[in-house]
């Protein structure tokens, strides 16, 4: 029956094998002593203990390894790629910096702990740079980075009584984090587009996780019923080719792959950014090389932004 049920990696079955084995250790003990039944015994074990070692796992489960062979890097491991580009550029607003109003405040003071808050549809430092400014690959189809294990989530934080950050961007595979520190109860409102609309309650104190399957085409204005002063913007894309500008207006893309691309400018306060003529609604095209590719300044004036009103982008 052994012969039938156990075969090597040379094809041979473990009767042959052991065969071979007892052959290659001759005894000159009469057939039937205990020396010669001790051969026959280690030969066995032997044979065994080979077959056991190198046969291929045939129960259905997948051979585990160490972890030290599993994350082993070594002269034969993939590198990652290294042909990628990065775009970079800063917005600067041309002529006298607006105003920031003060936001009056009507109800549940005890959550400013003593802050006073500010309009934030338009931010502008003492060098020009704008803030809040979302830059994103408009392109349809563009190869992404792989992924190796879920990106940790993007927050999105209540605290006295403001969002924070104002303007925020996340991709399909990371989960919206919707963190309230203060200690009263408010209700973030998503007007997604390709997404369905949803609203919550975030009791004192408390966490929430949110899931965004699509892409969203813009920015979406997050508000609050209870908090009408509450606004932030949220782009959702299906890749990582995005940026915000910073306080001083500049932006950074990293990983782009190389190519002739589009990229959308937009604004809460401008919808589509007209920076010339040559924008139209907002796109410009670039050509991405490995290295940095460096747009440099990119000027917007008062006119390009309108501050009376909530901006709506153009269809």
């Amino acid at each position: 029956m052994l012969d039938a049920q156990f075969v090597d990696r040379n094809g041979g079955s473990l009767l042959q094998r052991i065969r071979r084995i007892a052959a290659a250790n001759p005894t000159p003990e009469p057939p039937g002593s205990r020396l010669a039944g001790s051969v026959l015994s280690l030969a066995l074990l032997t044979a065994t203990m080979s077959i056991v070692a190198t046969a291929p796992n045939v129960s259905g489960d997948e051979e585990v390894q160490p972890k030290s062979v599993q994350h082993q890097v070594g002269p034969d491991s993939p590198e990652p790629p290294t042909n990628t580009g990065t775009l970079r550029g800063r917005v600067i607003f041309n002529g006298t910096h607006p105003p920031r109003n003060k936001i009056a405040i009507d109800k549940d003071h005890v959550a400013l702990e003593g802050k006073e808050l500010f309009d934030e549809s338009l931010i502008v430092d003492t060098g020009g740079g704008v803030a809040n400014v979302f830059i994103w690959l408009q392109d349809a189809n563009v190869p992404a980075p792989p992924v190796d294990k879920p990106p940790p989530p993007a927050t999105l934080r209540i605290k006295n009584l403001r969002y924070d950050p104002h303007a925020l961007a996340m991709t399909t595979s990371q989960k919206l984090l919707v963190v309230n520190d203060d200690p009263v109860a408010t209700s973030p409102i998503f007007p997604t587009q390709t997404n369905p609309p949803t609203s919550i309650v975030t009791p004192r104190n408390s966490k929430h996780a949110l899931q965004f399957h699509r892409a969203e085409r813009l920015p979406i204005p997050v508000t609050a019923s209870v908090h009408p002063w509450l606004k932030a913007s949220l782009l959702v894309r299906d890749n990582p080719y995005f940026a915000i500008t910073e306080e001083d207006g500049r932006f950074e893309i990293k990983n782009l792959p190389p190519g002739e691309w589009t990229f959308q400018f937009w604004h809460e306060s401008a919808g589509y950014l007209k920076h010339k003529t040559g924008w139209p609604k907002g796109r410009l095209g670039v050509t991405i090389n490995e290295g940095v590719s460096d747009i440099g300044k990119i000027d917007v004036t008062y006119e390009d932004f309108d501050l009376s009103r909530t901006a709506e982008p153009e269809p």
